[in-house]
């Protein structure tokens, strides 16, 4: 009998119905086909998967695929920034983009602050988990910490490298995230 890219028996439609084993078959197809979902990665079950199935995951909003040895990231859509908890006097700037992919934090940050210089080594916005760098403190994808932020991959606080002598402070980075 001739199967299906993914090992499944292919009937024609000449051929009698073989009872509950062939509709298993299909549904079993049906369902590497379409995909399904799950809360988390965790979610991902261990065993009864065959090589190409593959499942969304809702949490990181990940397309994964079973390997035959494992769950492999096939991609992740993009997530904007969550809500980052700026202290008393200081505010996002216009400008900001930061987003989130295949674990990665990808951004451009403007902070402004209300009165007053930036000090160096003051606190200027904290990052929620799941947009910390890995690491206690990123300066990843080559960007150089005179960039003007210093982030810290435990507590999430976004401190100035260098006072400025303005209101805003503009940095770019980039850095693997923790999840």
């Amino acid at each position: 009998m001739a199967t299906t890219p993914k090992g499944f028996d292919q009937y024609d439609y000449s051929d009698e119905m073989g009872g509950p084993e062939q509709i298993n078959a299909a549904e079993l197809f049906v369902e590497n086909l379409i995909g399904e979902s799950k809360p988390t990665p965790g979610d991902l079950p261990s065993t009864g998967n065959t090589v190409g199935r593959t499942m969304f995951v809702e949490s990181d909003k990940s397309t994964r695929t079973w390997d035959g040895a494992g769950w492999s990231i096939q991609s992740v859509a993009p997530v904007s920034a969550p809500p980052i908890t700026y202290p008393s006097g200081f505010s996002a700037g216009s400008g900001m983009d930061l987003t989130r992919r295949d674990g990665m934090v990808v951004g451009t940050f403007y902070v402004n602050k209300a009165s007053g210089s930036i000090a160096a080594s003051e606190l200027v916005a904290t990052l929620p988990t799941g947009w910390r760098p890995l690491g206690v403190s990123a300066a990843a994808c080559g960007i150089p910490a005179a960039t003007g932020l210093r982030i810290d991959g435990t507590t999430g606080a976004i401190t100035a490298v260098n006072a400025t002598a303005g209101l805003t402070l503009v940095a770019q980075f980039c850095f693997r995230a923790n999840s």
